[in-house]
């Protein structure tokens, strides 16, 4: 197993604060120098939580019975003809057997997904891909995947964007500014949902999950789905599994926040999620609200940029953000998603351009 992913992009979190805390103020100044000194605490903070993992990784290469269970597991999957999952790839890896079937599911899952995308805020019944996008592109093309990814652009007229935009999701996360922002602001409160495979991915629709300030601009969230593998790459890495958390404000403008999900231990958060997907279509109301806060890693530090839907239409003007700190899920929780998906359900990484990548530090 490796686990770079987690080193890079917490390394990455701590130069950050490291590097733009001369930029919070002037010599001299007492403001300057409070803010310098929660900028100083915040710094020390993350950096003993990012020690503290690194150590519980370190503890997981090297072989403690933690690490142990975790191989045997993964062996024992394995074993079984089951898909395994990479830590550095992310691919799934079906077996002979379930190929079958898995093409026996994305014929049933098109049939039913294909209809076009949700619009996420008004709450109709199906969103193709997970996220939210007009309801125009219903029925627009007879059918799309993710095999063919790179021809989504040539399907259908309303799919052009995914061919010819230039601000197109996801993008590998290198290279990022530090910028004096905030991180993101969460109002979530527990809500009840329902849950469905529409065949593209697994989605968990909520009621009204409370609202997030991005960049001082109030969203409402709508869902939460998931990729496998992720999306956006760390330096080139994906992780097993990404989670895309959907947010509209009341002009109809999409803000999602990203988190990468890596092999660890069983997470319960996620486990009546994981475990409660239904084995058809059908859309299932889950036994108990969802906290979608108790969800996310502690810290909400993140590459901030302008994106698009990752699925057709391919949708531009989505304000991106992928949280620096993934989440962790036992190997047997990677399985039990994946094995939802007909296919590897991530679109491949898109060019940046000259589009800005910002890595958010709260100034106080």
């Amino acid at each position: 197993m490796t686990f770079r992913l987690v080193r890079r992009a917490t390394a990455t979190a701590v130069l950050g604060l490291v590097l733009v805390l001369p930029a919070c103020g002037s010599s001299g100044s007492s403001s300057a120098d409070t803010a310098k000194a929660k900028d100083a605490k915040r710094v020390a903070a993350l950096a003993a939580d990012v020690k503290d993992l690194q150590g519980r990784v370190a503890d997981l290469e090297g072989g403690s019975t933690e690490g142990k269970d975790m191989a045997e597991e993964d062996a024992a999957e394995t074993t079984d003809g089951q898909e395994g999952v990479d830590d550095t790839a992310g691919e799934e890896k079906p077996a002979a057997g379930e190929k079958k079937a898995a093409g026996e599911k994305k014929a049933a899952g098109d049939a039913h997904a294909a209809t076009g995308e949700t619009d996420a805020a008004a709450g109709d019944a199906h969103a193709d891909g997970g996220h939210a996008a007009p309801a125009s592109a219903a029925g627009s093309a007879s059918h799309w995947g993710y095999a063919d990814a790179k021809h989504w652009g040539e399907l259908a007229d309303e799919f052009a964007t995914c061919s010819i935009g230039e601000q197109q999701s996801p993008i590998d996360l290198t290279r990022a500014a530090p910028t004096a922002i905030q991180d993101a602001q969460l109002a979530y409160h527990a809500s009840p949902a329902t849950i469905v495979d529409n065949g593209h991915t697994v989605q968990v629709n909520l009621a009204d999950g409370g609202t997030a300030t991005i960049d001082g601009h109030e969203y409402k969230l709508v869902q939460f789905h998931f990729h496998a593998p992720s999306e956006h790459t760390v330096d080139g890495e994906h992780a097993p599994v990404e989670v895309h958390f959907v947010h509209k404000d009341a002009e109809g403008k999409l803000a999602v926040i990203g988190v990468m999900v890596l092999n660890g231990t069983a997470n319960e958060g996620f486990g009546p999620i994981v475990g409660g997907v239904p084995a058809d279509h059908t859309e299932t109301p889950l036994a108990a609200p969802i906290d979608v806060r108790a969800l996310l890693p502690e810290h909400l530090m993140a590459y901030r940029y302008a994106g698009s839907l990752t699925t057709p239409p391919c949708t531009e003007g989505v304000a991106w953000s992928v949280l620096v700190e993934p989440i962790r899920w036992s190997p047997a929780q990677v399985k039990s998603l994946t094995t939802h998906f007909a296919e590897p359900n991530n679109r491949p990484v898109q060019k940046r351009g000259e589009r800005a990548l910002r890595l958010d530090v709260a100034v106080g």
